[in-house]
């Protein structure tokens, strides 16, 4: 039976909620409030809370995440202030749009509909008061995703040594694999090439001069038009040469049947989303790309990494200029950090025993659309090609999809997110969660979702921090 929040229903179910100020001189915004935090309730009962999303303590009616949380240091003057405050709100509409599509609204537009006029009386209502603003810019910092209890009882200092062991090692494989010719590989398994249907190339310059004109607000984000953004996402979009060895080594489509994820690779896909970084006193638009196979097959009759779902996450950040800067690559659990420069940068000392290092694999990334070489079984990428340098007997098309899809996908005569409500696919669960306890990350191997992946084992990233660039690599 499909759900519809009312107003009436409401009292009650805020009636227990930590509440946020009143405000009993404006009826309207009274009932605005009761409806936001009635909403809050329902889909945390429901289970449909969208992990990604970081709610406000107190704020309802804004959500965060890290690149916005980024700003607060620097919104001293009132235009940025209410730029920033804007984008809070928006985003918290965008993040509740799949939790009321889950929930079975009806009258899903009218509702959206209301919320961003109510929730934009409440801002101007609410963020008058000086007190409420100086609130907001603490609390809108997102919370990293390391548990110190789990470090605690982990015994996280004493673990240190035998995780940089074994880190050093694996990063030592990479390194001497990447040393290799290809044509030395000596894989027999046959090789794949995926490419983006009807893909389109952009020239830079044009580009630039979208970024420039996007970027004209107070807060220097290029607010790009979603039609900007897909044919971005076309331009860039990578192809995948995937070392073929069974059903596992296939992209697909995401589905959900009785609440298990499954995947259909009669249906190759890439999902895309956007996303924002900051280097060098500006913001650079990201490009993500995620593809799903359907499992890491074990190679043994033990194998603490094998599970259902496997994946490559590829992003692309551009520069002012509308040229590739870096390009890096994740597995979906947040592992395997790899950095591919696109653009000659000096890189900043990485000799902190206490943080994991990033790795950088291959030295020179050529010009162009990148083949993405990935790994049967294992799915590491094992090299950045060009689709000159990719050859293969096979090729084959995806399409791309939005990344928010998998936020709303059909389940018999439902829809849930492929995530739960803490950000992780859930029965993705890997054994090495087992031995990683003390790193103090939820569920080590797990598929996660964007804005949940924690990189490092020893100390703390997250692939979405919108400094990581800062950190790494000095600004020209």
């Amino acid at each position: 039976m499909k759900k519809s929040v009312t107003l009436g229903s409401a009292v009650l179910l805020a009636a227990c909620a930590a509440l946020p100020p009143e405000m009993p001189d404006s009826p309207g915004l009274s009932e605005c409030r009761t409806h936001f935090l009635t909403l809050d309730e329902i889909t945390k009962a429901d289970g449909v809370r969208n992990g990604s999303a970081y709610r406000i303590p107190g704020f309802p009616y804004l959500r965060s995440n890290r690149f916005l949380a980024s700003f607060r240091g620097g919104v001293n003057q009132e235009a940025a202030f209410q730029a920033w405050v804007e984008q809070l709100r928006r985003w918290g509409l965008e993040s509740r749009e799949p939790e009321l599509r889950n929930l079975g609204q009806a009258g899903l537009q009218l509702e959206f509909d209301q919320l961003d006029r109510c929730g934009k009386a409440w801002a101007a209502r609410d963020l008058a008061d000086p007190l409420r603003r100086a609130q907001l810019l603490e609390q809108a910092a997102v919370p990293d995703d390391y548990s110190r209890l789990k470090r605690f009882f982990g015994l996280y200092t004493f673990a240190v040594p035998f995780l940089k062991s074994g880190i050093n090692a694996y990063q030592s494989e990479v390194h001497a694999d990447y040393a290799r010719p290809v044509e030395t590989f000596g894989d027999l398994r046959p090789m794949t090439l995926w490419q983006p249907v009807n893909a389109a190339s952009l020239p830079a310059a044009q580009v630039a001069q979208w970024l420039m004109l996007a970027s004209q607000n107070p807060l220097g984000i290029p607010d790009l038009s979603r039609e900007q953004w897909w044919k971005l996402a076309s331009a860039h979009a990578p192809e995948w040469w995937v070392e073929t060895g069974g059903e596992f080594d296939k992209p697909g489509a995401l589905r959900l049947k009785n609440g298990e994820a499954t995947l259909d690779t009669g249906n190759p896909v890439t999902y895309f989303l956007p996303g924002y970084t900051r280097f060098g006193g500006k913001v650079l638009p990201q490009l993500i790309y995620v593809v799903w196979f359907s499992e890491r097959p074990k190679r043994g009759w033990i194998d603490s990494y094998a599970g259902k779902l496997d994946g490559v996450v590829w992003r692309v950040t551009l520069d002012s200029d509308g040229q590739p800067l870096v390009y890096d690559t994740i597995h979906p659990c947040g592992c395997y950090h790899y950095i591919f420069p696109a653009k000659v940068l000096k890189r900043r000392p990485q000799d902190n025993f206490w943080q994991e290092s990033v790795l950088f694999p291959q030295a020179d990334v050529a010009a162009g659309r990148p083949a993405i070489r990935v790994q049967s079984v294992t799915h590491f990428v094992r090299r950045v090609a060009t689709p000159e340098q990719a050859s293969s007997q096979d090729t084959r098309k995806y399409q791309l999809k939005d990344y928010r899809e998998l936020l709303s996908l059909h389940d018999g005569d439902k829809t849930r997110s492929l995530f739960c409500a803490d950000g992780l696919v859930c029965g993705t669960e890997r054994f090495e969660r087992l031995w990683l306890f003390s790193t103090g990350i939820e569920s080590p191997g797990a598929m996660r979702q964007w804005g949940r992946h924690a990189t490092a084992f020893v100390g703390r990233r997250h692939f979405d921090e919108p400094d990581l660039l800062e950190k790494l690599f000095v600004a020209p």
